[in-house]
């Protein structure tokens, strides 16, 4: 069984296409040790990109025109870009004369947003959980389609995987999880032009706008570090790239160029896998600490009590309200976390790397989506080392 999946897992990867239209990148299992090694000792950091190049694209134009003529917000935001960042005035004239206005993006930010009742709670509120809300919100993510895919995905990256998680001491199974979460392993990672999206909902969408803006700013920035056109780009309704889908911002932090091409391109798996764990590592990532661990629990007092990643108790204080840890756990300090099957609460304690999980995409359900997706293909990639959950990190394996 294993070459079938092997073999449908190189046709995948080899199907792979760039963020930038240059061409897809090949499976990592053809790549030699001695390649490994030169790329560990030698890789740039992201740094090495943010060096101000000509941009990209044969626009020119005296005044906006098209969808955006005329719109002050739009011709405040040419001024900064031309006065902050040395940017051509004509230049950009010419490139936002180009935009479409993406009515379908300002549809799914107001069906996707917060409503008004919970306006001020916490990113982390989770609410009374209706019955079977997390057995739904799991099975989006944890079914017989995804593990097989997302094995296919850890096979055919393996010895890219192998060795981000030796240098940035991420494992590689929470990596996996975060790029099968958010794309289905580059299956969904989205085709509007990242250009008309961002400036759609900076300049359209006035509940946003401010963020948006500032990614509008970051993406300009970024198409003229990495020498793109900036109508080249796709990626989601609101902006985010490639395999992990970072936005603009993100990606100009944490972004790394693994394959050692000259280019951080996130729908090139390599640079993708290696991203991610560096933005892990930024983000405060304890190598090899749990990420949680199931509680029994006793009563119904915990429910009472604030849960979410952002609450904080000790055991003690936990054991007040029947709640314990069902194996010892080295830290005292944990966050409280409650999920509602159909018959019962699922309760589980979130240590640290949990809540950077959440520093990905601010809910806790999110966050366990993506550690309980790495842990059920950890399982089927490399059983032996499954075994004792102790230490997530497993170095050296062959």
């Amino acid at each position: 069984m294993w070459p079938l999946v092997l073999m449908l897992a190189m046709v995948l990867a080899g199907c792979q296409t760039s963020l930038f239209k240059n061409g897809g990148q090949q499976a990592d299992s053809t790549q030699n040790s001695t390649d490994s090694a030169q790329q560990s000792s030698t890789n740039p950091p992201p740094s090495v990109f943010n060096t101000p190049k000509k941009p990209v694209g044969n626009y020119k134009a005296s005044k906006v025109t098209g969808t955006y003529a005329g719109k002050k917000s739009v011709n405040r935001f040419i001024d900064t870009m031309v006065k902050k960042h040395d940017f051509d005035r004509r230049w950009l004239n010419g490139l936002f004369s180009t935009v479409q206005r993406q009515n379908k993006s300002i549809g799914l930010m107001d069906r996707y947003a917060p409503s008004k009742k919970k306006k001020n709670r916490p990113a982390d509120y989770v609410g009374q959980p209706g019955r079977g809300s997390w057995s739904r919100y799991r099975r989006q993510f944890i079914n017989d389609k995804n593990l097989q895919r997302g094995t296919e995905f850890w096979l055919s990256h393996k010895s890219t995987l192998r060795r981000v998680e030796r240098e940035y001491q991420v494992p590689a199974h929470v990596i996996v999880g975060i790029i099968g979460v958010e794309t289905r392993w580059g299956r969904i990672t989205g085709d509007y032009v990242v250009l008309d999206t961002l400036s759609t909902i900076a300049f359209d969408y006035p509940r946003r706008s401010a963020y948006f803006t500032k990614e509008l700013e970051e993406f300009l920035l970024m198409s003229r570090e990495e020498g793109v056109d900036p109508r080249t780009p796709s990626g989601s309704y609101a902006g985010a790239m490639g395999l992990g889908q970072f936005m603009p911002s993100s990606f100009r932090k944490y972004a790394v160029d693994y394959s050692r091409d000259g280019v951080r391109d996130l729908m090139n798996p390599k640079d993708a896998i290696a991203s991610v764990a560096n933005y892990f590592k930024a983000h405060g990532w304890k190598p090899g600490e749990d990420v949680a661990v199931r509680a029994n629990k006793s009563g119904s007092a915990y429910r009472k009590v604030k849960w979410g990643y952002s609450s904080n108790y000790t055991l003690r204080e936990l054991s007040r309200v029947g709640v314990k840890p069902r194996k010892k756990i080295k830290t005292n300090e944990v966050s409280l976390l409650r999920f509602a099957n159909y018959k019962s609460d699922e309760v589980w304690l979130g240590l640290n790397n949990f809540y950077v999980i959440t520093r990905y995409n601010r809910s806790s359900k999110y966050a366990m989506a993506v550690y309980q997706l790495g842990e059920q293909l950890n399982k089927r990639v490399r059983p032996a080392k499954s075994a004792s959950r102790e230490s997530l990190l497993v170095l050296g394996e062959s």
